[in-house]
């Protein structure tokens, strides 16, 4: 998946020091539409290269089913670092996802810093069996070189 950057489009995601102009504090958006799967585990949805910042939430697209699961989102180190855990009884229409509390308006998500690795979505069993939201991921790099690809 490209990624859009001052209006052009970056195959790779890779960034560098000179398109960066001496790393001047601009964020990137990176966007997956995450669909529960039904099964309880972590599903990678980004990877991160390098040391970036990051803050995410999610838009749900379609309401999710849910029989008393819940998702987050996070990294391996701790899975509900970015969301916390959230039940999908909570979801009940096109919802802005920022915390555990869904909302039509959500507040502002904290700025993480992550040095490599994955962002998941991590479900606590198989009680999601549907449902679709667009995570929004808005990242800056901390170093050259540094990305958040979608994995699709």
């Amino acid at each position: 998946m490209a990624l859009a950057y001052r209006n052009e489009i970056v195959e790779t995601g890779k960034l560098n020091a000179n398109d960066l102009g001496g790393m001047k504090e601009e964020w990137y958006h990176a966007l997956e539409a995450f669909t529960n799967t039904g099964a309880a585990g972590s599903d990678a949805i980004f990877t991160v290269t390098g040391l970036v910042e990051v803050f995410c939430f999610g838009h749900i697209t379609t309401v999710w089913t849910s029989t008393g699961d819940t998702l987050s989102i996070g990294t391996a180190d701790s899975t509900a670092l970015i969301i916390a855990a959230t039940a999908g009884s909570a979801v009940t229409d096109e919802d802005v996802w920022t915390s555990a509390t869904m909302a039509d308006v959500g507040a502002s998500p904290s700025k993480f810093i992550i040095n490599d690795g994955d962002i998941m979505a991590t479900e606590s069993s198989t009680g999601l069996a549907a449902g679709v939201t667009d995570i929004h991921c808005y990242w800056r790099p901390l170093e050259e070189g540094a990305s958040v690809i979608p994995i699709t």
